[in-house]
């Protein structure tokens, strides 16, 4: 057996164990995990993985041990760390979690020095960094622990708000200078969205929007004003005139009602599709090309994992911005407004967690085929596959929030309930395509897509019959 096919083996063996860590079968991970170094003691991935375990089995001692043992082997290659190495090449990823499981064992036991050297260390290896090194980096200097970092990011993530952890990177950055911010670009002024493609001068919502009102309570505001102008909001309309379709297609996009009633935009697509329009007029696609252009510029690969994490996180924070400095010149405290009702959290809802399961169990059939080089995960479908299976979750929690909202008298969500139904059902719709034309491929993992896609088609009758119930009055 040559070298490579051995190798092959031994990653099939350890995603086998990260699945099963992952669904909670943790002695079964330990075992496929301890039978990967009884073939090659210098697996490192292996020992990245028994941390894991161990750390999951509250043995902190023990997964301190092994995050040195994969330290060590990671030195062992790499006795002089190399100017660059970048999470983009698949084989850097393992070394590159070694040392940052070695920097958080530090960071967790205090030892500052060591945890700062190593943490800046991957951030000169790492310059996009993937890994999100800033923010642990960050929370040592506030004499915080990595665990606040992680509770901090699950509630960003099921929050859709990562301000929190931007905060923290701005204010101990701005002490330490360890991370550079890009070169921000000015945003576009209000005036320059104000046209007849984009908004309607007599409708109170897209004056309320091109005034900077972005809070929720300004926005339910808007949409009251619009309902007593006569204006229709999200799907009233259709439910009133039952006998008539007055859903129509307008380049793509869903539009509910006549030519006189609220239309959501229709560069709204570009923002959660993988191939947008791309044209130059586009306010989202305008800038994705300016942000291209500026990597190119730096001499910097504009479509690498680093550079499109950079410029989400940079965007982020101009749009945060932005409205702070809107809310502060309207004297509005967005930290303190009343009446706002928080939605469930993403795990409260059981819908949710299946599309969320689903979404990951794909994941871990494209890691697989794609660490092994198969064909068919260097093509368009794959691109495809990745994208919308990680967007099924988000949206999918998105209109279960919508639901929720309306069903509390929240009326302003109905336009969002609508449109987001209409991205879920595109969505699935792409999957749907791309499943059935990557069965022409040769690949042994053909029946787990199989099985993923008649798993989606049972998952489609569940998103399908989100229904707005009765309201309040």
């Amino acid at each position: 057996m040559t070298k490579e096919n051995k190798e092959d083996k031994l990653y099939k063996i350890y995603y086998d164990a990260m699945e099963d860590l992952s669904d909670g079968n943790i002695a079964s991970a330990e075992n496929l995990l301890q039978k990967i170094l009884k073939n090659d003691v210098d697996f490192v991935e292996a020992y990245n993985g028994l941390m894991l375990v161990y750390m999951d089995k509250g043995d902190k001692a023990k997964a301190y041990e092994y995050a040195d043992l994969a330290y060590a082997k990671t030195k062992k290659i790499f006795p002089k760390w190399p100017k660059e190495m970048e999470w983009a090449e698949l084989d850097n990823r393992k070394y590159l979690r070694a040392v940052c499981n070695r920097a958080i064992v530090y960071h967790e036991n205090e030892d500052k020095k060591n945890a700062e050297k190593l943490y800046r260390l991957l951030l000169k290896l790492n310059p996009g960094d993937n890994q999100g090194v800033r923010y642990l980096l960050s929370a040592l200097y506030a004499g915080l622990l990595p665990e606040v970092v992680d509770e901090r990011t699950e509630e960003g993530n099921r929050l859709q708000d990562h301000s929190s952890l931007e905060e923290l990177l701005e204010e101990q950055n701005a002490k330490h200078g360890f991370w550079k911010f890009p070169e921000e670009e000015s945003i576009q002024s209000e005036e320059s969205f104000d046209d007849s493609e984009h908004f309607f001068d007599d409708c109170p919502i897209c004056q309320a929007m091109k005034e900077g009102k972005t809070s929720a309570s300004e926005l339910k505001e808007a949409f009251k004003e619009a309902e007593k102008k006569g204006a229709v909001v999200g799907g009233s309309l259709v439910k009133e005139n039952k006998e008539q379709d007055l859903e129509e297609e307008i380049d793509g996009l869903t539009c509910m009602g006549g030519a006189d009633d609220f239309k959501m935009p229709k560069w709204m697509d570009c923002a959660w599709r993988r191939v947008s329009c791309n044209k130059d007029d586009c306010p989202i696609c305008s800038r994705i090309k300016s942000d291209k252009q500026k990597h190119i510029e730096w001499g910097e690969d504009p479509d690498s994992c680093g550079s499109v994490f950079e410029d989400v996180s940079n965007n982020f924070r101009e749009v945060r911005e932005m409205i702070k400095k809107d809310t502060n010149r309207m004297g509005i405290d967005i930290t303190n407004l009343d009446n706002i009702q928080e939605p469930p959290k993403a795990e409260e809802f059981p819908l949710y967690q299946k599309v969320t399961s689903w979404r990951n169990s794909v994941f871990g059939i494209t890691e697989k085929a794609e660490t092994l080089g198969e064909v068919w995960t260097r093509t368009e479908l794959f691109a495809d596959l990745m994208w919308y299976a990680n967007l099924l979750p988000t949206k999918t929690y998105r209109q279960l929030c919508n639901k929720w909202h309306i069903e509390q008298g929240d009326a302003y969500g109905e336009v969002d309930f609508e449109y987001t139904g209409y991205v879920l059902k595109e969505c699935i719709k792409i999957l749907g395509d791309t499943f059935t034309q990557l069965q022409s491929f040769s690949s042994e993992y053909m029946p787990n897509l199989i099985r993923a896609y008649a798993q989606l088609n049972n998952l489609e009758k569940e998103i399908a019959s989100i229904k707005i119930k009765s309201r309040p009055d």
